[in-house]
């Protein structure tokens, strides 16, 4: 890794943030980081894109992912660096929170629905 500063906390817009996975690196490099980590909420899909843009403007990438994890009936975020994305126990573990999170979201449309909001599960993933 080169010297310098770091940010080892970003989110691209493959979970809540605002630029692609390739215009967060362009903005590392731009503020003169040598080195950024994308660690997307329960997503590792802006890895690739991240790592081959990192490599096209010399700056160090850690693949990363921020993971909500359940702990004594409350919810945090674990962070982990230079994780494997193609790893199967990683993909599985990412669909079950995907499928949690769905069920969760179809509820509270359903819930809002009986409230007499009219309001459609298909319509919220489209504006998602």
């Amino acid at each position: 890794m080169r010297a310098g500063s770091a940010d080892l906390h970003t989110h691209s817009n493959r979970s809540d943030g605002c630029y692609s996975p390739r215009e967060v690196l362009r903005r590392a490099e731009r503020v003169g980081l040598g080195a950024a980590a994308i660690t997307d909420h329960d997503t590792v899909a802006g890895l690739a894109e991240a790592e081959e843009a990192a490599r096209e403007l010399e700056i160090d990438f850690i693949p990363g992912i921020e993971l909500s994890v359940p702990w004594k009936g409350q919810e945090f975020h674990l962070l982990g660096y230079w994780i494997d994305p193609g790893d199967g126990g990683l993909a599985g573990l990412l669909r079950e929170i995907a499928g949690s999170r769905e069920e969760r979201a179809r509820a509270i449309v359903n819930r809002l629905h009986a409230l007499g909001i009219p309001l459609r599960f298909d319509a919220v993933i489209a504006a998602a």
